[in-house]
Protein backbone atom coordinates (compact mmCIF):
# COMPACT_ATOMS: atom_id res chain seq x y z
CA UNK A 1 0.00 0.00 0.00
CA UNK A 2 2.95 2.53 0.01
CA UNK A 3 3.64 4.95 -2.28
CA UNK A 4 5.96 8.34 -2.05
CA UNK A 5 7.76 8.00 1.27
CA UNK A 6 7.50 10.90 3.82
CA UNK A 7 11.28 12.39 2.48
CA UNK A 8 10.64 11.74 -0.88
CA UNK A 9 7.16 13.09 -0.98
CA UNK A 10 5.61 13.67 -4.71
CA UNK A 11 7.80 15.83 -6.94
CA UNK A 12 6.36 17.08 -10.20
CA UNK A 13 6.48 14.44 -11.99
CA UNK A 14 3.71 12.65 -9.59
CA UNK A 15 1.76 15.88 -9.51
CA UNK A 16 1.51 19.04 -10.90
CA UNK A 17 3.24 21.80 -8.62
CA UNK A 18 0.84 22.84 -5.94
CA UNK A 19 0.22 26.68 -6.08
CA UNK A 20 -2.60 27.40 -2.97
CA UNK A 21 -2.80 25.20 0.13
CA UNK A 22 -4.68 22.66 0.16
CA UNK A 23 -8.72 23.76 1.74
CA UNK A 24 -9.79 22.25 4.90
CA UNK A 25 -12.22 19.55 4.81
CA UNK A 26 -15.33 21.16 5.88
CA UNK A 27 -14.24 24.72 5.53
CA UNK A 28 -15.36 26.91 2.83
CA UNK A 29 -12.14 29.60 1.70
CA UNK A 30 -13.46 33.35 3.68
CA UNK A 31 -16.11 30.78 5.65
CA UNK A 32 -18.31 34.22 6.10
CA UNK A 33 -16.16 35.96 8.50
CA UNK A 34 -14.43 38.30 6.35
CA UNK A 35 -10.40 37.88 5.13
CA UNK A 36 -7.91 37.86 8.18
CA UNK A 37 -5.47 40.34 8.56
CA UNK A 38 -2.51 41.75 10.46
CA UNK A 39 -5.18 44.33 11.72
CA UNK A 40 -8.13 42.13 12.67
CA UNK A 41 -5.72 40.11 15.04
CA UNK A 42 -4.20 43.40 16.56
CA UNK A 43 -8.73 44.07 17.47
CA UNK A 44 -8.77 40.68 18.85
CA UNK A 45 -6.04 40.99 21.39
CA UNK A 46 -6.59 44.46 22.03
CA UNK A 47 -10.09 43.22 23.47
CA UNK A 48 -8.13 40.60 25.56
CA UNK A 49 -6.62 43.20 27.45
CA UNK A 50 -9.66 43.64 29.29
CA UNK A 51 -11.55 41.23 31.29
CA UNK A 52 -14.77 41.08 33.05
CA UNK A 53 -13.82 41.73 36.47
CA UNK A 54 -17.73 40.40 37.50
CA UNK A 55 -18.07 37.04 35.74
CA UNK A 56 -18.22 34.11 37.84
CA UNK A 57 -16.75 30.55 38.15
CA UNK A 58 -18.85 29.02 35.52
CA UNK A 59 -17.94 32.11 32.60
CA UNK A 60 -14.03 31.97 33.81
CA UNK A 61 -13.59 28.54 33.39
CA UNK A 62 -15.50 28.88 29.85
CA UNK A 63 -13.51 31.57 29.02
CA UNK A 64 -10.20 29.65 29.77
CA UNK A 65 -11.58 26.97 27.29
CA UNK A 66 -12.23 28.97 24.81
CA UNK A 67 -8.90 31.12 24.94
CA UNK A 68 -7.56 27.78 24.93
CA UNK A 69 -9.19 26.78 21.52
CA UNK A 70 -8.24 30.49 20.39
CA UNK A 71 -4.34 29.91 21.01
CA UNK A 72 -4.63 26.44 19.10
CA UNK A 73 -6.29 28.14 16.17
CA UNK A 74 -3.81 30.60 15.88
CA UNK A 75 -1.36 28.59 15.69
CA UNK A 76 -2.43 26.60 13.11
CA UNK A 77 -3.27 30.05 10.90
CA UNK A 78 0.36 30.48 11.88
CA UNK A 79 1.29 27.18 10.09
CA UNK A 80 -0.73 27.77 7.40
CA UNK A 81 0.50 31.14 6.65
CA UNK A 82 4.12 30.33 7.17
CA UNK A 83 3.82 27.55 4.11
CA UNK A 84 1.69 30.37 1.86
CA UNK A 85 5.15 32.23 2.35
CA UNK A 86 7.15 29.45 1.45
CA UNK A 87 5.15 28.83 -1.31
CA UNK A 88 5.54 32.16 -2.45
CA UNK A 89 9.09 31.88 -2.47
CA UNK A 90 8.80 29.04 -4.75
CA UNK A 91 7.41 31.23 -7.12
CA UNK A 92 9.18 33.39 -6.97
CA UNK A 93 12.34 31.50 -8.07
CA UNK A 94 10.52 29.76 -10.72
CA UNK A 95 9.38 32.60 -12.20
CA UNK A 96 13.66 33.69 -12.02
CA UNK A 97 14.66 30.97 -13.79
CA UNK A 98 16.33 28.95 -10.26
CA UNK A 99 15.66 25.88 -9.74
CA UNK A 100 13.24 24.78 -6.70
CA UNK A 101 12.21 21.77 -4.79
CA UNK A 102 9.21 22.10 -3.52
CA UNK A 103 9.62 18.89 -1.19
CA UNK A 104 11.25 21.35 1.68
CA UNK A 105 11.48 24.89 2.51
CA UNK A 106 12.60 27.82 -0.22
CA UNK A 107 15.90 29.05 0.57
CA UNK A 108 15.63 31.29 3.71
CA UNK A 109 12.24 31.14 4.27
CA UNK A 110 13.13 29.55 7.57
CA UNK A 111 15.04 32.61 8.68
CA UNK A 112 12.54 35.04 7.44
CA UNK A 113 9.50 33.14 9.65
CA UNK A 114 12.03 32.45 12.55
CA UNK A 115 12.40 36.89 12.37
CA UNK A 116 8.48 36.83 12.40
CA UNK A 117 7.98 34.75 15.00
CA UNK A 118 10.97 35.67 17.24
CA UNK A 119 12.22 32.09 17.64
CA UNK A 120 15.46 30.70 15.66
CA UNK A 121 16.05 29.14 12.12
CA UNK A 122 16.07 25.87 13.47
CA UNK A 123 12.40 26.06 14.89
CA UNK A 124 10.69 27.62 12.69
CA UNK A 125 12.38 25.24 10.18
CA UNK A 126 11.05 22.23 11.88
CA UNK A 127 7.21 24.46 12.08
CA UNK A 128 7.49 24.65 8.46
CA UNK A 129 8.04 21.06 7.83
CA UNK A 130 4.82 20.42 10.03
CA UNK A 131 3.00 22.55 7.82
CA UNK A 132 3.84 21.13 4.99
CA UNK A 133 2.99 17.90 5.83
CA UNK A 134 -0.17 18.58 7.73
CA UNK A 135 -1.44 20.64 4.52
CA UNK A 136 -0.79 17.55 2.58
CA UNK A 137 -1.16 14.60 4.20
CA UNK A 138 -2.43 15.15 7.75
CA UNK A 139 -5.75 16.99 6.61
CA UNK A 140 -8.33 15.74 8.67
CA UNK A 141 -6.47 16.14 11.75
CA UNK A 142 -5.12 19.96 10.72
CA UNK A 143 -8.78 20.80 10.30
CA UNK A 144 -9.02 20.09 13.61
CA UNK A 145 -6.24 22.20 14.78
CA UNK A 146 -7.52 25.07 12.58
CA UNK A 147 -10.96 25.10 14.63
CA UNK A 148 -8.83 24.84 17.87
CA UNK A 149 -9.83 21.28 18.77
CA UNK A 150 -6.93 19.99 18.77
CA UNK A 151 -3.10 21.37 19.50
CA UNK A 152 0.05 21.42 17.32
CA UNK A 153 1.36 18.83 19.83
CA UNK A 154 -1.73 16.56 18.78
CA UNK A 155 -0.67 17.56 15.20
CA UNK A 156 3.27 16.65 15.21
CA UNK A 157 2.32 13.49 17.20
CA UNK A 158 0.61 12.03 14.24
CA UNK A 159 3.13 13.26 12.10
CA UNK A 160 5.90 11.42 14.15
CA UNK A 161 3.79 8.29 14.11
CA UNK A 162 3.70 7.91 10.48
CA UNK A 163 7.34 9.20 9.66
CA UNK A 164 8.43 6.82 6.71
CA UNK A 165 4.56 5.86 5.29
CA UNK A 166 3.78 6.94 1.73
CA UNK A 167 1.45 9.75 1.59
CA UNK A 168 -1.97 7.28 0.84
CA UNK A 169 -1.14 5.67 4.11
CA UNK A 170 -0.55 7.93 6.03
CA UNK A 171 -4.05 9.90 4.86
CA UNK A 172 -5.42 6.65 6.02
CA UNK A 173 -3.92 7.26 9.18
CA UNK A 174 -5.32 10.93 9.41
CA UNK A 175 -8.74 9.30 8.49
CA UNK A 176 -8.97 6.77 10.96
CA UNK A 177 -7.56 8.59 14.01
CA UNK A 178 -9.13 12.24 13.06
CA UNK A 179 -12.97 11.01 14.58
CA UNK A 180 -11.05 10.32 17.88
CA UNK A 181 -8.56 12.85 17.92
CA UNK A 182 -10.00 15.83 20.18
CA UNK A 183 -10.74 13.43 23.00
CA UNK A 184 -7.68 11.80 23.69
CA UNK A 185 -3.91 12.78 24.63
CA UNK A 186 -1.22 13.38 22.82
CA UNK A 187 0.50 10.25 23.83
CA UNK A 188 -2.64 8.15 23.40
CA UNK A 189 -3.01 9.98 19.73
CA UNK A 190 0.24 8.93 18.89
CA UNK A 191 -0.22 5.43 20.75
CA UNK A 192 -3.69 4.69 18.21
CA UNK A 193 -1.93 6.64 15.21
CA UNK A 194 1.63 4.24 15.67
CA UNK A 195 -0.69 1.35 16.10
CA UNK A 196 -2.72 1.81 12.71
CA UNK A 197 0.72 2.89 10.93
CA UNK A 198 2.20 -0.43 12.03
CA UNK A 199 -0.57 -2.45 10.79
CA UNK A 200 -0.33 -0.77 7.69
CA UNK A 201 3.24 -0.92 6.59
CA UNK A 202 5.62 -3.04 8.96
CA UNK A 203 8.56 -2.52 6.98
CA UNK A 204 7.71 1.40 7.32
CA UNK A 205 7.92 1.33 10.70
CA UNK A 206 11.32 -1.09 11.06
CA UNK A 207 13.08 1.58 8.64
CA UNK A 208 11.92 4.37 10.99
CA UNK A 209 13.56 2.56 13.92
CA UNK A 210 16.61 2.33 12.06
CA UNK A 211 16.73 5.91 11.06
CA UNK A 212 16.13 6.57 14.59
CA UNK A 213 18.64 4.71 16.04
CA UNK A 214 21.15 6.62 13.19
CA UNK A 215 20.22 9.86 14.27
CA UNK A 216 21.15 9.55 18.09
CA UNK A 217 23.27 11.82 19.86
CA UNK A 218 23.76 14.06 23.00
CA UNK A 219 23.18 17.90 23.47
CA UNK A 220 23.61 19.73 26.12
CA UNK A 221 22.03 23.45 27.36
CA UNK A 222 22.37 25.85 29.82
CA UNK A 223 19.73 26.05 32.12
CA UNK A 224 19.15 28.92 35.32
CA UNK A 225 20.88 28.34 38.25
CA UNK A 226 24.16 28.36 36.97
CA UNK A 227 23.61 24.40 35.46
CA UNK A 228 22.90 22.38 32.16
CA UNK A 229 20.86 20.16 31.25
CA UNK A 230 22.86 16.99 29.61
CA UNK A 231 20.15 14.75 27.22
CA UNK A 232 20.98 11.87 25.27
CA UNK A 233 18.60 10.40 22.69
CA UNK A 234 19.22 6.44 22.79
CA UNK A 235 17.78 3.52 21.60
CA UNK A 236 15.36 1.76 24.13
CA UNK A 237 16.90 -1.19 25.17
CA UNK A 238 20.06 1.00 25.87
CA UNK A 239 18.47 4.06 27.77
CA UNK A 240 16.51 1.77 30.07
CA UNK A 241 20.12 -0.04 30.98
CA UNK A 242 21.70 3.32 31.37
CA UNK A 243 18.93 4.62 34.19
CA UNK A 244 19.19 1.26 35.79
CA UNK A 245 22.83 1.45 36.20
CA UNK A 246 22.56 4.78 37.39
CA UNK A 247 20.41 3.57 39.61
CA UNK A 248 21.64 0.82 41.22
CA UNK A 249 25.11 2.40 41.58
CA UNK A 250 23.14 5.21 43.58
CA UNK A 251 20.65 3.24 46.06
CA UNK A 252 24.18 1.21 46.88
CA UNK A 253 26.01 4.10 47.59
CA UNK A 254 23.25 4.99 49.60
CA UNK A 255 23.10 1.73 51.53
CA UNK A 256 26.52 2.38 52.59
CA UNK A 257 25.39 5.78 54.62
CA UNK A 258 26.05 8.00 52.05
CA UNK A 259 24.69 11.48 52.45
CA UNK A 260 23.70 12.22 49.21
CA UNK A 261 20.12 11.92 48.00
CA UNK A 262 19.61 9.10 45.47
CA UNK A 263 19.50 11.84 42.64
CA UNK A 264 22.45 13.93 43.57
CA UNK A 265 24.03 10.27 43.47
CA UNK A 266 23.03 9.47 40.04
CA UNK A 267 24.27 12.76 38.61
CA UNK A 268 27.29 11.93 39.91
CA UNK A 269 27.82 8.83 38.83
CA UNK A 270 27.13 10.00 35.30
CA UNK A 271 29.78 12.16 35.51
CA UNK A 272 32.35 10.34 36.70
CA UNK A 273 31.54 7.61 34.52
CA UNK A 274 32.26 9.35 31.83
CA UNK A 275 34.59 11.51 32.26
CA UNK A 276 36.60 8.77 34.60
CA UNK A 277 36.88 12.10 37.01
CA UNK A 278 35.57 12.76 40.51
CA UNK A 279 32.45 15.15 39.64
CA UNK A 280 34.86 18.60 40.02
CA UNK A 281 37.66 17.75 39.11
CA UNK A 282 37.70 17.96 35.62
CA UNK A 283 40.02 19.55 33.43
CA UNK A 284 38.15 21.65 31.05
CA UNK A 285 37.65 25.92 30.66
CA UNK A 286 35.02 28.02 30.67
CA UNK A 287 35.28 32.21 29.88
CA UNK A 288 33.10 33.53 33.12
CA UNK A 289 33.00 37.47 32.40
CA UNK A 290 32.84 39.52 35.71
CA UNK A 291 34.12 43.02 37.05
CA UNK A 292 37.30 43.51 38.99
CA UNK A 293 35.01 44.49 42.24
CA UNK A 294 33.10 40.65 41.86
CA UNK A 295 36.54 38.83 40.87
CA UNK A 296 38.51 40.30 43.45
CA UNK A 297 36.48 42.00 46.35
CA UNK A 298 33.14 41.39 47.95
CA UNK A 299 30.58 42.95 45.01
CA UNK A 300 27.56 41.47 44.42
CA UNK A 301 27.13 42.37 40.76
CA UNK A 302 26.60 38.93 38.97
CA UNK A 303 29.15 37.38 36.63
CA UNK A 304 28.28 36.62 33.17
CA UNK A 305 28.40 33.42 31.01
CA UNK A 306 28.50 34.56 27.55
CA UNK A 307 25.72 32.65 26.01
CA UNK A 308 24.10 31.59 29.08
CA UNK A 309 23.35 34.92 31.50
CA UNK A 310 24.24 35.78 35.06
CA UNK A 311 25.95 33.82 37.45
CA UNK A 312 25.55 34.96 41.30
CA UNK A 313 29.01 36.55 42.32
CA UNK A 314 29.80 34.24 45.08
CA UNK A 315 29.46 31.06 42.43
CA UNK A 316 31.31 32.82 39.94
CA UNK A 317 34.33 33.82 42.81
CA UNK A 318 34.30 29.63 43.59
CA UNK A 319 34.82 28.85 40.22
CA UNK A 320 38.24 31.28 40.59
CA UNK A 321 39.28 29.70 43.09
CA UNK A 322 38.38 26.48 41.48
CA UNK A 323 36.24 25.00 44.41
CA UNK A 324 33.54 22.05 43.80
CA UNK A 325 30.09 23.29 43.84
CA UNK A 326 28.77 20.37 45.46
CA UNK A 327 30.79 20.94 48.77
CA UNK A 328 32.80 24.15 48.62
CA UNK A 329 32.91 23.92 52.14
CA UNK A 330 35.00 21.36 52.07
CA UNK A 331 36.66 20.33 49.07
CA UNK A 332 38.33 22.93 46.02
CA UNK A 333 38.13 21.05 42.96
CA UNK A 334 36.83 22.39 39.42
CA UNK A 335 33.19 22.38 38.56
CA UNK A 336 32.55 24.53 35.60
CA UNK A 337 30.95 23.56 32.01
CA UNK A 338 32.63 23.68 28.54
CA UNK A 339 32.01 26.78 26.35
CA UNK A 340 32.49 25.43 22.55
CA UNK A 341 35.22 28.14 22.23
CA UNK A 342 38.09 26.41 24.81
CA UNK A 343 41.45 28.30 25.31
CA UNK A 344 44.62 26.88 25.55
CA UNK A 345 45.42 29.72 28.85
CA UNK A 346 48.27 31.57 26.81
CA UNK A 347 47.72 35.32 26.53
CA UNK A 348 48.64 35.30 22.21
CA UNK A 349 47.03 39.04 22.73
CA UNK A 350 49.87 40.01 23.99
CA UNK A 351 47.94 41.72 26.63
CA UNK A 352 46.49 44.37 24.05
CA UNK A 353 43.53 44.75 25.77
CA UNK A 354 42.97 45.82 29.20
CA UNK A 355 39.90 46.71 31.55
CA UNK A 356 37.21 45.77 34.23
CA UNK A 357 35.85 43.42 32.12
CA UNK A 358 37.51 40.28 33.65
CA UNK A 359 37.43 36.67 31.97
CA UNK A 360 38.85 33.87 34.48
CA UNK A 361 38.97 30.75 33.03
CA UNK A 362 39.54 27.77 35.12
CA UNK A 363 42.37 25.15 34.77
CA UNK A 364 42.58 21.78 35.80
CA UNK A 365 44.28 21.19 38.97
CA UNK A 366 44.26 18.71 41.67
CA UNK A 367 41.42 18.75 44.68
CA UNK A 368 42.54 20.20 47.89
CA UNK A 369 41.38 20.09 51.13
CA UNK A 370 40.26 23.05 52.67
CA UNK A 371 39.85 26.53 52.19
CA UNK A 372 42.92 27.46 53.84
CA UNK A 373 44.57 30.16 52.21
CA UNK A 374 47.71 28.51 52.46
CA UNK A 375 47.04 25.01 51.16
CA UNK A 376 49.33 24.00 48.68
CA UNK A 377 46.50 22.55 46.42
CA UNK A 378 44.44 26.02 46.26
CA UNK A 379 48.16 28.24 45.73
CA UNK A 380 48.50 25.42 42.99
CA UNK A 381 45.97 26.45 40.88
CA UNK A 382 45.24 29.80 42.17
CA UNK A 383 49.00 30.17 39.81
CA UNK A 384 46.99 28.03 37.22
CA UNK A 385 44.09 30.61 36.65
CA UNK A 386 44.10 32.65 33.57
CA UNK A 387 42.82 35.99 33.45
CA UNK A 388 41.90 37.63 29.82
CA UNK A 389 41.51 41.41 30.51
CA UNK A 390 38.64 42.56 28.26
CA UNK A 391 37.88 46.38 28.40
CA UNK A 392 34.25 46.68 27.84
CA UNK A 393 31.90 50.15 27.28
CA UNK A 394 31.67 51.88 30.14
CA UNK A 395 27.97 52.65 29.86
CA UNK A 396 26.70 49.80 27.29
CA UNK A 397 29.21 47.45 28.23
CA UNK A 398 29.79 45.93 24.92
CA UNK A 399 33.09 44.67 23.51
CA UNK A 400 35.42 47.05 22.28
CA UNK A 401 36.58 45.89 18.81
CA UNK A 402 40.01 43.76 17.78
CA UNK A 403 41.34 43.30 14.33
CA UNK A 404 42.86 40.56 11.65
CA UNK A 405 44.24 40.87 8.55
CA UNK A 406 43.08 37.62 7.34
CA UNK A 407 39.76 36.57 5.73
CA UNK A 408 38.44 33.98 8.54
CA UNK A 409 37.62 34.86 11.94
CA UNK A 410 39.68 32.75 14.56
CA UNK A 411 42.04 32.75 17.13
CA UNK A 412 41.35 35.90 19.99
CA UNK A 413 39.26 37.87 17.16
CA UNK A 414 36.47 35.14 16.67
CA UNK A 415 36.85 33.89 20.66
CA UNK A 416 35.97 37.92 21.55
CA UNK A 417 32.99 38.27 18.58
CA UNK A 418 31.66 34.75 20.15
CA UNK A 419 31.65 36.41 23.99
CA UNK A 420 30.24 39.41 22.81
CA UNK A 421 27.38 38.04 20.88
CA UNK A 422 26.55 34.99 23.71
CA UNK A 423 24.20 33.68 20.80
CA UNK A 424 23.26 33.80 17.50
CA UNK A 425 22.60 37.77 16.64
CA UNK A 426 19.42 36.74 13.91
CA UNK A 427 16.68 38.39 15.29
CA UNK A 428 14.59 36.27 17.96
CA UNK A 429 17.61 33.35 17.71
CA UNK A 430 18.90 32.36 20.49
CA UNK A 431 20.77 29.28 18.87
CA UNK A 432 24.13 28.52 19.59
CA UNK A 433 27.32 30.45 17.72
CA UNK A 434 28.36 27.95 15.07
CA UNK A 435 30.47 30.41 12.52
CA UNK A 436 31.33 33.74 12.59
CA UNK A 437 30.00 35.52 9.40
CA UNK A 438 30.99 38.97 7.79
CA UNK A 439 28.04 41.46 8.04
CA UNK A 440 29.66 43.10 4.90
CA UNK A 441 30.89 40.18 2.54
CA UNK A 442 34.16 39.39 2.27
CA UNK A 443 34.25 39.34 -1.86
CA UNK A 444 32.42 42.85 -1.46
CA UNK A 445 35.42 44.30 -0.01
CA UNK A 446 34.44 43.35 3.38
CA UNK A 447 37.17 43.65 6.11
CA UNK A 448 37.55 40.86 8.85
CA UNK A 449 37.38 43.14 12.35
CA UNK A 450 35.03 42.68 15.09
CA UNK A 451 32.76 45.23 13.49
CA UNK A 452 32.18 43.46 10.64
CA UNK A 453 31.83 40.02 12.13
CA UNK A 454 28.90 38.89 13.89
CA UNK A 455 28.20 35.40 15.51
CA UNK A 456 25.18 33.28 13.85
CA UNK A 457 23.74 29.59 14.07
CA UNK A 458 24.17 27.20 10.77
CA UNK A 459 20.83 28.07 9.60
CA UNK A 460 21.42 31.74 9.54
CA UNK A 461 24.31 32.12 8.20
CA UNK A 462 23.18 29.87 5.09
CA UNK A 463 20.18 32.26 4.84
CA UNK A 464 22.30 34.80 4.92
CA UNK A 465 23.36 33.48 0.96
CA UNK A 466 19.71 33.58 -0.03
CA UNK A 467 18.16 35.94 -2.76
CA UNK A 468 16.31 39.27 -0.77
CA UNK A 469 18.54 38.27 2.35
CA UNK A 470 21.20 41.21 3.02
CA UNK A 471 22.56 42.19 6.25
CA UNK A 472 24.31 45.76 6.43
CA UNK A 473 25.93 47.76 9.27
CA UNK A 474 24.77 51.11 10.71
CA UNK A 475 27.65 53.06 12.76
CA UNK A 476 26.01 55.42 15.32
CA UNK A 477 28.62 58.38 15.93
CA UNK A 478 30.63 58.52 19.34
CA UNK A 479 29.19 59.10 22.30
CA UNK A 480 29.89 61.52 24.96
CA UNK A 481 32.99 59.79 26.51
CA UNK A 482 34.80 59.91 23.02
CA UNK A 483 34.07 55.84 22.67
CA UNK A 484 33.31 54.60 19.13
CA UNK A 485 29.99 52.23 20.05
CA UNK A 486 29.74 48.98 18.07
CA UNK A 487 27.34 49.12 14.81
CA UNK A 488 23.72 47.58 15.16
CA UNK A 489 23.54 45.11 12.44
CA UNK A 490 20.21 45.67 10.62
CA UNK A 491 18.65 42.34 9.23
CA UNK A 492 16.72 42.73 5.60
CA UNK A 493 14.63 40.06 4.62
CA UNK A 494 12.85 39.75 0.93
CA UNK A 495 9.61 41.36 2.07
CA UNK A 496 11.35 44.54 2.58
CA UNK A 497 11.35 44.58 6.58
CA UNK A 498 13.92 45.13 8.68
CA UNK A 499 15.19 43.97 12.05
CA UNK A 500 18.00 45.16 13.83
CA UNK A 501 20.36 43.58 16.55
CA UNK A 502 22.38 45.20 18.90
CA UNK A 503 25.08 42.98 20.98
CA UNK A 504 24.10 42.43 24.25
CA UNK A 505 25.98 44.12 27.86
CA UNK A 506 29.03 41.54 28.69
CA UNK A 507 28.19 42.41 32.08
CA UNK A 508 24.58 41.70 33.18
CA UNK A 509 24.00 45.39 35.43
CA UNK A 510 24.68 47.37 32.35
CA UNK A 511 21.15 47.38 31.28
CA UNK A 512 20.62 49.51 34.20
CA UNK A 513 22.05 52.12 35.83
CA UNK A 514 24.56 50.50 38.88
CA UNK A 515 22.67 50.34 42.06
CA UNK A 516 19.46 51.60 39.47
CA UNK A 517 17.67 48.02 41.24
CA UNK A 518 17.05 47.43 44.94
CA UNK A 519 19.29 44.68 45.90
CA UNK A 520 19.27 42.36 49.07
CA UNK A 521 23.09 42.19 50.32
CA UNK A 522 24.56 39.23 49.29
CA UNK A 523 25.08 36.33 51.80
CA UNK A 524 28.01 35.59 52.78
CA UNK A 525 28.96 31.83 51.55
CA UNK A 526 32.20 32.08 49.63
Amino acid sequence: MTTTPLRQAPGPDAAPARRHLTPLPGIEPGGGAGVLTAGGVDQVVDRLLVLDDTATDTERVGLLAALQRLERAAQAAQLRTMLALDEHRHDQREAAGLATDRRGSAPGVAAEVGAALGCSAGAAGHRLGLARVADRELGRVAGLHARGLVSEQHVRAVAAATIGLGRDDRVTVDEEVAPHAAGCSVRELEARARAIAYELDPGAATAAHERAVADRHVSGRPVPGAMMRLSALLPLVEGVACLAALRQGAQAAKATGDARSVSQLQADLLVQRITGEAPGCMPVEVGIVMGDHTAFGTGDTAAWLPGYGPVPAPVARRLLRGQDERHHHTHHTHDSHDNHDSHDGHDRDGGGVTGPGYVPQARPGAPGDGLDGDDPAVLARAADVFLRRLYTHPDTGQLVALDARGRAFDGALRRLIVWRDGTCRAPGCDSPIRHIDHVHPWRDGGTTTADNGIGLCEAHNYAHEAPGHTTHAVHPPPDYTGWDQPPTTIHTYPDGSQHPSDPPPLIPSIWGPLGSHPRRPASSVD
